[in-house]
């Protein structure tokens, strides 16, 4: 499904994959996936379908026969493999609307407090500090920027920027100018200060030119509709 025709240019992780989204974009752009980690088995076996290759599918990684497949907050960030950029959409639920709303129904924690979902974004901040990739990619929900009167969004973006020393910029994104759904995600996007690998000297990505590559996305036009997104051969038991 996804392309691999191209040569490589660059390698990349994919974290919390679910179906395989960010692998699909960015091996559409030459890159290679080197390590993908899902804790859903239901998404596990959907990504295994798209992408069954040998010592990328999860039951491939030797560390991963030894835990719970998909488990990142059980894998040493170490034995993560090196690579250029970083995709992760870490779970959602502990900041979404509707999330917090149930969690508060039931008296429950979240945000960062929510102990399972909560504090994987700092598996991902380990991950980063371990190998430096020269990018990431990080998605949520858009209520990620408001949640506790954006105080959560404040640590992440303190933590990217102050801690692990990246340039940072972000943009809230509707996908209904791609596909026929109204559905805002906030995109967070990194380079590390100063970018260049085999340089001395290196080169810097700006927080401005970041923010200019996330304005630049524009949907196509005209936008994509229902019908042209529909499968014509159903079987019949749908």
């Amino acid at each position: 499904m996804a392309a691999r025709s191209r040569k490589k240019s660059f390698r990349f992780i994919d974290l919390f994959a679910g179906i395989g989204g960010f692998r699909i974009a960015l091996e559409g752009v030459g890159g290679e996936c080197v390590f993908t980690s899902e804790y859903d088995r239901f998404a596990q076996k959907t990504y295994a379908a798209f992408f069954d290759e040998p010592g990328h599918r999860l039951d491939d990684q030797p560390i991963m026969r030894q835990m719970k497949p998909g488990d990142i907050t059980a894998f040493p960030p170490a034995e993560v493999p090196d690579h250029d950029i970083l995709a992760g959409g870490f779970p959602c639920q502990p900041f979404s609307l509707a999330g917090v709303s149930k969690k508060q129904s039931m008296g429950k924690p979240h945000g960062f407090d929510d102990p399972t979902q909560g504090t994987l974004f700092f598996n991902i901040k380990e991950i980063i500090a371990a190998k430096q990739p020269v990018a990431f990619i990080l998605e949520n929900v858009k209520n990620l920027k408001s949640h506790d009167g954006g105080k959560t969004f404040a640590v992440i973006e303190d933590t990217l920027r102050n801690i692990l020393k990246y340039n940072v910029a972000s943009r809230v994104i509707d996908a209904n100018g791609w596909v026929p759904q109204h559905r805002e995600r906030i995109f967070i996007v990194g380079f590390r200060r100063p970018v260049g690998v085999h340089s001395e000297q290196g080169w810097e990505v700006t927080e401005e030119e970041i923010g200019r590559m996330l304005l630049a996305l524009k949907p196509p036009v005209p936008p994509v509709v229902l019908p042209e997104i529909l499968e014509s051969q159903v079987p019949d038991r749908y």
